[in-house]
């Protein structure tokens, strides 16, 4: 397995920590706000089977235990969902299985039928150290959903963030999809879970 190292200073007690993600955007973004903290992070691109019908936090908690069991090392793991309020809370926990099913198209059509727009996203890191108990730190960002998705051109062409294009964050005027192509979302919800879990290390 390919590892891609982005720092080079470590914390206090956890030696190194492996991010376990096959989302290459994901891994970009967790990367970046970690080195920026100085936080030593190494990635392996590994897809998990992720079993249906659990939550984010049971997800990322079982995703979390394995690589540490399997890898004998701190690992962090990532589980995102969005969540419609309207629609009691689908997609939730599912949010890649219901863009492959319904792709771009199928989701539209299930937003324009929404009179209640109002939409969350949540991101649950999950960290865990060889023997130990894992811990959980939760981002969340609220919102409306857009029934037309939206997008500069180019934007993500590998749908890693199918959702952006439908997503506008409270407060702001355009899509998750503009505004990170601009780099005006300062504070998403990975980058909230992100900050929790940096701070919980520096502290160590």
């Amino acid at each position: 397995m390919e590892c891609t190292q982005s720092s080079r200073t470590t914390t206090r007690g956890t030696g190194m920590i492996i991010l376990l993600t096959g989302n290459t955007k994901k891994a970009e973004q967790i990367l970046a706000l970690f080195k920026k903290e100085g936080i030593i992070l190494q990635h392996r691109d590994i897809e998990h089977h992720e079993p249906s019908g659990l939550t984010l936090q049971e997800t990322a908690l079982k995703k979390a235990m394995s690589g540490a069991k399997l890898l004998k090392k701190s690992v962090l793991v990532d589980d995102t969902g969005l969540f419609f309020e309207a629609l009691d809370n689908f997609p939730g926990a599912e949010p890649k299985r219901v863009f492959e099913k319904l792709g771009y198209p199928g989701l539209s059509e299930k937003i324009k039928c929404l009179k209640n727009k109002k939409a969350k996203f949540i991101c649950v890191l999950a960290y865990c150290e060889p023997r130990k108990k894992p811990l959980l730190f939760e981002g969340e960002l609220k919102g409306t959903l857009l029934s037309t998705p939206s997008a500069p051109q180019g934007y993500d062409t590998g749908n890693y963030y199918p959702y952006d294009r439908f997503f506008i964050p409270k407060k702001e005027k355009q899509t998750l999809a503009w505004l990170r192509d601009k780099h005006k979302i300062i504070s998403d919800h990975r980058t909230r879970a992100c900050k929790k879990i940096i701070s919980y290390l520096k502290k160590r």
